[in-house]
C-alpha cells in the first residue's frame, strides 16, 4: 500500500510556519513507500482544500505539480528542487502561475493543505509546464495507485 509522510508533520496535524509564507517559503520534507508494482514514474500535487472558503479576491487552490519524478526515488528533502531530479522530471504551474512550491499563504482561518502522491504505469509525455488539470488529463488511465498527506495551517492577525 502506497504511504506518503513527513518527518515535518503528522497527517493532519500542524504544518510548521515554515514552509508557508509566514517562514522560509521552502517545501517539505516528503517520503514515500510502498509503491506498486509497474511503478514508472510519479506526481506529486498540494492543494488548498479550504480555498474556496477563503477571503482573498484571488483563491489559491494549487500550490506544488510535480510529474516524471523517477520510482527508484523515496524521499524529497525539505526545499527540493523537483525539476532537478532527472531529465525528465518537471513542475507545473501553481494558482499565481509560478513554477514550483507556493508556501501556504492564506487569508485567516483553518486550511487543510493535501499531498498527493500519484504512482504512474508510464512517463507523462508531452507536459511543459502544466497546470493541475493539464496533469489530470496526462495521468487519467494511468495511475497505479495514490497516497495523501493533509497539513493544517493557520494564520493569525
Amino acid at each position: 500500500m502506497l504511504t506518503l509522510q513527513s518527518p515535518a508533520f503528522h497527517d493532519h496535524g500542524p504544518l510548521p510556519a515554515r514552509y508557508s509564507c509566514d517562514g522560509s517559503e521552502v517545501s517539505p520534507p516528503l517520503r514515500w513507500t510502498g509503491l506498486p508494482a509497474g511503478t514508472i514514474s510519479l506526481a506529486l500535487v498540494m492543494e488548498d482544500e479550504d480555498a474556496g472558503d477563503t477571503t482573498l479576491a484571488r483563491p489559491i487552490g494549487v500550490h506544488w505539480v510535480a510529474f516524471n519524478l523517477p520510482p527508484e526515488l523515496e524521499y524529497l528533502v525539505e526545499g527540493a528542487d523537483v525539476a532537478g531530479l532527472s531529465d525528465v522530471a518537471g513542475v507545473g504551474l501553481n494558482d499565481r502561475q509560478g513554477l514550483g512550491y507556493l508556501p501556504p499563504c492564506p487569508g485567516l482561518g483553518r486550511h487543510s493543505f493535501v499531498f498527493r502522491l500519484f504512482a504512474l504505469d508510464d512517463v507523462l509525455r508531452g507536459l511543459h509546464t502544466p497546470r493541475r488539470f493539464h496533469l489530470d488529463a496526462a495521468m487519467n488511465g494511468r495511475v497505479l495507485a495514490m497516497a495523501e498527506l493533509t497539513a493544517i495551517f493557520e494564520r493569525s492577525d
